[in-house]
């Protein structure tokens, strides 16, 4: 018989996902709202969790939000979305961090 656990281990681990990479080239904190941007993102060099990441973002999404829709490790989130920042395909929406910001957050990795 299978164990519960051994169901929900990835496949791929999360290193591989950023190539080894465990810290983002530039600083994005997890309240940092993430909104796709212009440009077509139909490139054919993103990697599946990059256009995932780029398809939950056509409205505003903070870091640990998008972890936890996409059920994918914060920091894989934070390193990815580095990436699709500086290749101009997501652009960061500036909002003062607010109590409220900071409650919904909570509020939204608790239902995940």
């Amino acid at each position: 018989m299978t164990s519960p656990q051994l169901l929900h281990d990835p496949l791929v681990r999360p290193y591989a996902l950023t190539k080894g990479r465990t810290r983002p080239r530039s600083a994005l904190p997890l309240e940092a709202l993430l909104v796709a941007g212009p440009q077509p993102y139909g490139d054919g060099a993103l990697t599946p969790e990059q256009q995932r990441i780029l398809a939950s973002c056509h409205t505003p999404a903070c870091v640990a939000e998008l972890a936890a829709r996409l059920d994918l490790p914060v920091g894989v989130v934070r390193v990815l979305g580095a990436d699709l920042l500086a290749a101009g395909h997501l652009r960061r929406e500036e909002t003062p961090v607010t109590r409220i910001v900071l409650e919904r957050i909570i509020i939204r990795l608790r239902d995940c």
